[in-house]
């Protein structure tokens, strides 16, 4: 209804409209609701339909290269948050790999004497990007082939994202759909010319790949994850001893390895990693070489400023800027070359960018969650929840069991940065009010933010009635106590019930284990 008032009252602009002399003036964006604003450079904005954009670029299209300011590429069905080229077209028949002589080459270790000590000072303390060489040469190589994942693990579904990018101006890029395959039917096709993809128009001079992204393999190829495990420098194993979410219950964990899978062409759009988790990933199967650009953490509010003036938004992990574009910004960042049995370490709250070329590849990726940086990721935690990013994490449930393990062992230095942050967790959970006890389950998300809830949550009895009733239509609603707060403020409820506060554990024995570690302090000498 409101796109429809929208466009009432909004003429359709058409090509005619639009002067020849006043082309370089012209930016064409994308609005929220999927229709293309054109801005003539004299504050007058007029809404266009798709396939009058189409024409526009066509006439765009004509004009030197020196004339035009931002060009997009334009897509029959626009969805919400899915194009991942917002890229000025200075960059025409450059190929989309060179990059330009300020960015700094990451450094290169030996895999086997880069050890705990220059990992805590370099990646965690002073959050500079490495490189591990040969990390590799210990795992089993029969099982690291494409080959063994055809003939072991054929019918494996993964999610594969078509993309497509201009052959003569390779920063020209946008997603077309995704879809589920089989692995085997992935590996074999992958490097094929548009990749088989008949259902979809091809436009000419473009081309299409295939991308198989977050491929979870944890469960499904058991051979790996058990060869990872053993071989990756301790200090990177997800869920051991450095991880801060190894101490979650073995079923409250979540699955944190994932396969990436790319042939020349595909890349991954430029983001950070959530809530402030340490990024590692190693190349372990192909010939394909993996390019990266990491900027350094301290640019991150200027990158986020950049990426808005493009039209883009940072935190959507949807925006992709072609890389001479991006060094341009003059941005302090490095660049490194990946290579079959390179690990790149990605420290917290660095952003990064990868493009695949050459054949198809495989790496394998997982994040940790680094003591040091939780106060950093409960910060972006907090984000996250104003713009709905969730988080796969559970943050309040690590830091309470990394809380209750540290104050069962005495661990003065892990009680000082954990209990801060938990405090401010209680804080969150309305412990002025009187909760109902309940059983249920150690995990929900919010239907408010879709943020991790840690105890304490507002239930709708109702709907949690007709669910032990079994009715298929229904499921239960939730809100965590800061966004019910946010809702009873603005006097916006989006559910029809009744909300009862309710609570999984006595609110008394969190702040119990909470005063013992304080109390710990205190009696620490100075």
């Amino acid at each position: 209804m409101e796109l429809q008032e929208r466009q009432r009252d909004n003429n359709d602009a058409s090509e005619e409209e639009i002067k020849e002399e006043d082309v370089q003036k012209i930016r064409l964006i994308r609005d929220r609701y999927g229709m293309w604003i054109v801005d003539d450079g004299n504050e007058k904005r007029r809404r266009m339909t798709p396939p009058n954009v189409e024409s526009f670029i066509q006439k765009l299209e004509t004009v030197t290269p020196v004339q035009q300011d931002w060009v997009y590429e334009p897509k029959e069905k626009i969805k919400e948050n899915r194009i991942e080229c917002r890229t000025s077209s200075s960059t025409v028949a450059s190929p989309v790999v060179d990059h330009l002589s300020n960015s700094i080459p990451v450094r290169r270790f030996y895999w086997k004497d880069f050890t705990l000590e220059m990992y805590e000072e370099i990646v965690v303390k002073n959050r500079e990007p490495v490189i591990l060489e040969r990390a590799n040469e210990d795992l089993k190589g029969s099982i690291w082939t494409f080959e063994h994942l055809k003939k072991k693990h054929p019918q494996e579904q993964v999610s594969i994202r078509y993309m497509k990018m201009n052959t003569k101006d390779e920063s020209q890029f946008a997603t077309i759909e995704d879809s589920d395959k089989d692995l085997e039917w992935f590996v074999e096709n992958a490097d094929e010319a548009d990749c088989n993809l008949s259902k979809t128009e091809i436009r000419e001079g473009w081309k299409v790949m295939m991308y198989a992204k977050d491929f979870s393999f944890s469960e499904s190829i058991e051979e790996w994850l058990k060869d990872l495990r053993k071989r990756i420098p301790q200090y990177l194993v997800p869920q051991g001893p450095h991880d801060l979410m190894g101490n979650l219950p073995q079923k409250a964990r979540p699955i944190v390895w994932m396969g990436y899978l790319g042939a020349d062409g595909t890349r991954t759009a430029l983001h950070v990693d959530k809530i402030a988790s340490i990024a590692f990933n190693l190349h372990v199967i192909g010939d394909g070489i993996k390019h990266w650009w990491l900027i350094d953490h301290t640019e991150l509010s200027n990158l986020e400023k950049q990426v808005s003036n493009f039209g883009g938004n940072f935190w959507r992990d949807n925006f992709w800027m072609a890389p001479a574009e991006l060094e341009k910004l003059n941005l302090k960042m490095w660049h490194c070359q990946q290579k079959r049995g390179d690990l790149v370490i990605v420290p917290p709250m660095v952003p990064h960018t990868v493009i695949n070329t050459g054949s198809l590849s495989c790496a394998v990726a997982a994040n940790i969650l680094h003591v040091d940086a939780i106060r950093e990721s409960w910060e972006r935690e907090k984000v996250n929840r104003t713009i709905r990013r969730a988080s796969l994490y559970r943050l309040k449930m690590t830091v309470w069991y990394s809380l209750d393990k540290a104050v069962k062992d005495q661990d003065l230095k892990m009680i000082k940065k954990l209990s801060p942050i938990f405090k401010e967790i209680l804080q969150d959970e309305h412990p002025e009010s009187i909760a109902t006890l309940v059983k249920c389950p150690e995990w929900f998300a919010c239907d408010g933010c879709g943020a991790d809830i840690f105890n304490r949550r507002y239930q709708c009895d109702e709907c949690a009635q007709a669910v032990k009733k079994r009715d298929s239509k229904s499921r239960t609603y939730d809100l965590c106590p800061p966004c019910f707060t946010a809702h009873a403020k603005a006097r916006k409820f989006h559910h029809p019930h009744k909300l009862t506060l309710v609570e999984r554990i006595p609110l008394r024995m969190f702040q119990n284990t909470l005063d013992r570690g304080m109390g710990m302090l205190k009696q620490a000498p100075s």
